[in-house]
């Protein structure tokens, strides 16, 4: 099976399915991204409470680059 009717047959399925479903997967797509957005202002203020200093609350920053292997 080539790439092109795979993708074919993705968007003629796509076609076909009701409105609702177009509708559901729009609100949990936008759902998704706000759920992420909130998860990651929910774990900054959770890194920055109790510290001081703004290094402290960086360190979202600076643990990717720690957790480097080479």
């Amino acid at each position: 099976m080539y790439s092109t009717d795979l993708y074919r047959d993705v968007t003629d399925f796509a076609h076909d399915t009701p409105g609702w479903v177009h509708s559901l997967a729009a609100g949990g797509t936008e759902g998704g991204i706000l759920l992420l957005m909130a998860l990651a202002v929910l774990g900054w203020w959770r890194s920055r409470k109790g510290r001081s200093g703004w290094s402290r609350s960086r360190s979202w920053y600076r643990s990717p680059r720690r957790s480097r292997i080479w």
